[in-house]
């Protein structure tokens, strides 16, 4: 998968196939058994674990889906090492749970990775999902003469920092971040906020007695 940085509005064309509780795709277990084996597990204990797990699932991926359903919820329940959300941490999870104890060899316990689902419409409807994202029209301007907003000497420099979501925008802004570096040759220790506006709202902040510039 390839991914590109797109303008705001853009739309990414893909097709995204998934399986819910009601798939009646039979499931191949013969080759699902290939994927799905981790290299830790003796013969004997992987016997056991994929009777059980044949048994549980039954013959359907919808199966399938409700028992990733399960054991994710059983892990969540109980805190359980791993993350609940990961295909491959529930599996490990409920091989582990269906092993009984049984023996391990030195490799990673792990599966290999997500199964190969039946290809095709089967798994449910492709579409294409348009991309979302914010639009900044940000602007900072101050209030000094002429283009280079040239003030006097010993006046305070003021300037405004505008931001906001443009209306067409096709998402709202989840986390905004307001960064603006100053000049190493002014003095930091004077900045100061004085005003906040938001929604039509402004507020005005009380000014502080500014320190008294370095000789």
């Amino acid at each position: 998968m390839i991914f590109r940085a797109l303008r705001s509005g853009a739309t990414i064309p893909f097709e995204l196939f998934y399986l819910t509780s009601t798939a009646t795709n039979l499931i191949n277990y013969a080759n699902l058994e290939l994927l799905l084996r981790p290299p830790g597990y003796c013969d004997s204990t992987w016997n056991t674990i994929w009777s059980a797990f044949q048994a549980q699932v039954g013959p359907t991926w919808g199966g399938l889906v409700t028992f990733v359903d399960a054991y994710a919820t059983a892990m969540s329940l109980t805190n359980a090492p791993g993350h609940f959300y990961l295909f491959t941490d529930v599996l490990n999870y409920a091989f582990g749970s269906l092993a009984g104890g049984g023996c391990t060899g030195p490799g990673s316990l792990y599966p290999p990775g997500v199964p190969g689902a039946p290809p095709g419409s089967g798994n449910g409807p492709g579409r294409n999902v348009p991309s979302a994202s914010s639009a900044d029209p940000n602007a900072k301007f101050a209030t000094g003469v002429g283009a280079s907003q040239w003030v006097a000497a010993g006046d305070p420099i003021t300037y405004t920092v505008e931001f906001a979501n443009e209306t067409n925008a096709s998402a709202p802004a989840q986390t905004v971040s307001i960064t603006d570096p100053l000049a190493a040759n002014l003095n930091w220790s004077t900045l100061q906020l004085t005003t906040i506006g938001f929604n039509n709202v402004t507020i005005s902040l009380p000014r502080v007695c500014s320190p008294s510039p370095p000789m």
